[in-house]
């Protein structure tokens, strides 16, 4: 993967407290946790600290590399143009362009990488690790720019269509669990 990444690195350290009153949001291993980048999980950076070369672009994606073996390899994509920075603990994978950034989120979210970065893991007490090497060397098949944005649409719409149908089942249960209460409540209305 070594030959395809323009940036893999750690995120900017930064020290906690100070003026909170003008700051910038920042990552943390927490702001992916759920694989997508979760606003309401974000830290806060004084605006005297920031470094603009540790700003998130939309399609870089952040790797967790310092957490819990279950954990090892979660990824989410950079999917807007809010301003973000790249906090500690999260490794910051952007791809050159001969990479379609669908495709190397794809890439980075298949099991299988996420079971190569485990075996790779460094283990300590409650954590574990993998360093920038294990990134680089991961194996990445390439096929050309056209097919991998073929393969990146297919997955979107796949995606997508596991979020309309997650949506239905939530009202689903929402309305089953009104129901329930209803004839419980009220028994059957004849």
């Amino acid at each position: 993967m070594g030959d395809i990444l323009d940036i893999c690195r750690n995120g900017l350290v930064y020290s906690q407290g100070g003026d909170l009153t003008h700051t910038m949001p920042v990552t943390r291993i927490e702001t992916i946790s759920k694989g997508v980048i979760d606003w309401d999980r974000v830290g806060l950076v004084p605006l005297e600290e920031v470094n603009p070369s540790y700003l998130i672009q939309k399609g870089d994606i952040l790797l967790s590399h310092i957490n819990s073996v279950k954990h090892i390899g979660k990824v989410a994509k950079k999917q807007d143009d809010k301003p973000l920075l790249h906090g500690m603990n999260l490794m910051l994978l952007r791809f050159n362009n001969q990479v379609d950034p669908g495709y190397a989120y794809a890439i980075m979210s298949l099991p299988l990488t996420k079971k190569y970065f485990e075996r790779r893991a460094k283990k300590a007490i409650n954590q574990a690790s993998i360093n920038r090497q294990d990134i680089l060397e991961l194996p990445v098949h390439l096929p050309p720019k056209l097919e991998q944005r073929r393969i990146s649409s297919i997955i979107g719409s796949i995606e997508e269509t596991m979020i309309q149908t997650e949506n239905i089942m939530n009202q689903a249960k929402q309305l089953r669990e009104s129901l329930l209460h209803l004839l419980l409540s009220h028994g059957c209305l004849e």
